[in-house]
């Protein structure tokens, strides 16, 4: 979430009221039970309850632990939208998910060959 420095004061604050509201542990236990309700909120997302909550949520709760960012990447534009176009393609029904992450990972390992980060 983010909140835009060129809206009203008023359309600011109203947004961070909605963020507050939004990661109170209230809030965060019910999103939890809803499908994709993912949580940044270690506690709940190492709860029972979040891993019961989907099929998919308990590998999401420890695949976490494997989870590195590359904001910090030179290539972190490059390797995004590789992401997004594979992904979305995936979502759309152009290729199969299996399909669209493989082309991820190779796009991903060019990507970082170019860059100089992998061999």
């Amino acid at each position: 979430m983010s909140i835009s420095a060129k809206v009203a004061p008023e359309r600011q604050k109203l947004a961070k009221d909605f963020i507050a509201w939004f990661l109170k542990r209230s809030t965060q236990e019910k999103w939890i039970t809803k499908e994709a309700g993912f949580t940044a909120n270690t506690e709940i997302l190492n709860s029972d309850a979040f891993k019961k909550a989907t099929p998919y949520n308990e590998p999401f709760s420890r695949s976490m632990n494997y989870l590195q960012d590359f904001w910090n990447v030179p290539a972190y534009n490059e390797l995004l939208a590789a992401s997004v176009q594979r992904l979305g393609e995936a979502l759309d029904g152009l290729k199969p998910p299996e399909a669209a992450l493989d082309l991820i990972a190779k796009e991903h390992e060019r990507i970082f060959k170019q860059v100089g980060l992998a061999k």
